[in-house]
C-alpha cells in the first residue's frame, strides 16, 4: 500500500497540498526556461618557454639542481671511462644513481606538498 505524494497532500490538509503543488509548478517553470550563460572566462596570453621556465624554477628550485648535480655525475662518470680510470667511473656511476634517486624523491615531495 505505497502512499504517493498526491494521497500524503490530501490527508495532510489543504495547506500542504498548496506548497506541494507551488513547489511543482517552480520546477516545471524553471526547467522551461533556458539556462543562464555563465560569465565568459577572461583570456590571458599564452606563456612563453621562458617564462615558464623561470616559473618552474622559482616553484621548485631543488629539481632543477638535483638534475645539473645528475648530469654532472653522468659527464664524469662517462669522461673516466674514456680515461680508462675504473675506480672512479664505477664512483661517478654510483653517485649518479644516488643523485638521481634524490631528484625523484624531491620531485615526488613537491607533488605531495602540492
Amino acid at each position: 500500500m505505497g502512499a504517493t505524494p498526491s494521497s500524503i497532500a490530501r490527508t495532510e490538509g489543504p495547506t500542504a497540498g498548496a506548497a506541494t503543488n507551488a513547489a511543482a509548478a517552480q520546477e516545471a517553470s524553471s526547467a522551461s526556461e533556458p539556462y543562464a550563460q555563465p560569465p565568459m572566462p577572461r583570456l590571458r596570453r599564452a606563456e612563453t618557454f621562458e617564462e615558464k621556465l623561470y616559473r618552474k624554477f622559482s616553484e621548485e628550485p631543488l629539481v632543477p639542481i638535483g638534475c645539473l648535480a645528475t648530469a654532472y655525475c653522468l659527464g664524469a662518470g662517462i669522461r673516466s671511462f674514456y680515461q680508462r680510470d675504473t675506480h672512479n667511473q664505477q664512483k661517478m656511476m654510483r653517485l649518479r644513481v644516488a643523485a638521481q634517486f634524490t631528484t625523484l624523491m624531491i620531485f615526488v615531495g613537491y607533488a605531495g606538498w602540492n
